[in-house]
């Protein structure tokens, strides 16, 4: 996914030093689980999600970053 995110007042470091640019940031997102269906024990399906997310900013120093997780989970369905 795409976002993008406008600052109306001037950025400022400690809500005190103006930093004399407005902030605009783009945040872009992907998210993706995998998993087989067949693939169960006890009715407990074991899956691998992964999410990675990149902020750019024109403040990059302070705002850009990137974010990369990957988690296993264990899903019972009733």
């Amino acid at each position: 996914s795409y976002a993008q995110r406008n600052y109306k007042d001037q950025a400022k470091l400690g809500e005190m030093i103006p930093l004399g640019k407005v902030r605009n940031d783009k945040i872009y997102s992907v998210n993706l689980t995998l998993w087989k269906r067949d693939w169960h024990v006890w009715g407990i399906t074991p899956k691998l999600h992964f999410n990675w997310k990149k902020q750019d900013s024109n403040l990059p120093s302070m705002y850009s970053y990137t974010q990369k997780n990957v988690n296993l989970i264990f899903e019972k369905t009733f």
